[in-house]
């Protein structure tokens, strides 16, 4: 058997999140229990997983055994994987389910960006191109007609996916986010 842990991935993992810190074991028995790959990280073995760890709480072994036996989880263990489940554990579950219904095929999409604005009320320290709302002159904001536009200039493409991201402006609500997504879906159908 031929295992390759890539041990600054659980490094990285460790640093970046505290509850990592209390589960730094769980994460690496996990890893070397089941078949997870990230990029070039694999560990591939054909042992069924063992959710025996005492790190890992009773119910989401509960909810982990559910997944694996093809049992469909409630809205409440969903919250709970949510809210406390490691990145592992929902990766090597989430490998499971797309394993066990489509083999090793792999389906991408094939997507284009809006970004209707860089205007945001928010300043976080991670984005690189943001203006505040108060410099608003500074950004860009695309009009409604501006965005099918480039929604337009598509059509002629093999694309499946319009991905809209950008900052949080306040004059840009939900309201009008549906009606945006109301014209894509009456000018290109198959968009998602």
């Amino acid at each position: 058997m031929d295992i390759k842990i890539n041990q600054n991935r659980f490094i990285h993992s460790y640093l970046i999140c505290p509850r990592y810190k209390k589960n730094k074991i769980s994460l690496l028995r996990l890893s070397y229990y089941h078949s997870i790959s990230y990029g070039t990280t694999f560990v591939n073995m054909s042992k069924q997983p063992i959710f025996s760890d005492a790190l890992l709480a009773n119910s989401l072994k509960t909810i982990a055994q559910k997944v694996l036996d093809g049992e469909r989880i409630s809205p409440k263990e969903c919250l709970e994987l949510y809210q406390f489940g490691e990145v592992d554990l929902l990766g090597y579950l989430a490998h499971h389910i797309k394993t066990k219904r489509h083999g090793n095929k792999v389906f991408f999409n094939r997507n284009f960006h809006i970004e209707p604005t860089n205007v945001c009320v928010f300043s976080c320290a991670f984005c690189a191109y943001s203006r505040l709302y108060k410099n608003r002159e500074d950004g860009w904001e695309l009009s409604e007609d501006q965005m099918m536009h480039i929604i337009k200039s598509y059509d002629d493409k093999k694309v499946t996916e319009v991905h809209i991201v950008g900052g949080v402006h306040p004059k840009l609500t939900l309201e009008f986010f549906a009606g945006l997504m109301r014209k894509i879906k009456a000018h290109r159908p198959d968009l998602h």
